[in-house]
């Protein structure tokens, strides 16, 4: 999946890789991606989705 880059020009993007199974997602990009960084500050604190499906609906 090409994801937009933030405060990057438009058009910019770059490749975000997933690998989904039911009870877990794991997600490889070639940068940190602030959007990955707020569910896992979410999810540290007892907040966000409980599950892949939750997590695959709420974005």
């Amino acid at each position: 999946m090409r994801v937009p880059v933030s405060g990057a020009a438009p058009g910019h993007s770059s490749v975000l890789r997933f690998w989904i199974e039911p009870t877990r997602i794991i997600t490889m990009a070639a940068s940190a991606r602030p959007e990955l960084r707020h569910i896992q500050d979410d999810l540290a604190a007892g907040r966000g989705p409980r599950s892949v499906d939750d997590l695959l609906r709420s974005r």
